[in-house]
């Protein structure tokens, strides 16, 4: 995975740049990152974006922020598991903005403090939710191109 500021223009594996796509939780293990604490209701809503998995890729990220890193995390949520750190999650912002962030932000909050600017906080409580219709569609637009 690659580093982008929190914010910066989203160009991960991108064809064209979108400037109303922006890159959150792009972390590394040589950049600083904000730490902070996150509310449960903030996380329940950022796993619900999780489980819809935009352009995944083959193969898992390793986090470069563990002590002893692992490829991908498999990270559980109650009864649920997912195996995180190979695709996106797309939160779109009430600013117009979509935020484009590694499905791994979630293992990033819980494991490392890691605290995503205030907008893109307002946008997972306050914005679409992934299980909506409306969200599917933008889901169908925002993978992977097809091949034909």
């Amino acid at each position: 995975m690659s580093y982008y500021p929190d914010l910066s223009p989203h160009q991960y594996h991108m064809q064209a740049l979108d400037p109303a796509l922006v890159s959150i939780g792009w972390l590394d293990g040589i950049h600083p990152y904000s730490t902070g604490t996150v509310n449960d209701a903030f996380l329940e809503r950022l796993w619900s974006y999780c489980r819809y998995f935009i352009r995944e890729f083959r193969g898992v990220h390793t986090c470069e922020l563990c002590s002893e890193p692992e490829f991908g995390a498999t990270i559980r949520r109650g009864d649920e598991e997912l195996l995180l750190g190979s695709a996106e999650i797309r939160v779109p912002g009430r600013n117009g903005l979509v935020y484009a962030a590694p499905n791994f932000i979630y293992h990033y909050i819980v494991a490392h403090h890691y605290l995503p600017p205030p907008a893109f906080i307002d946008a997972v409580m306050h914005g679409l939710s992934p299980d909506a219709d409306e969200y599917q569609g933008l889901k169908k637009q925002w993978d992977w191109p097809p091949l034909f």
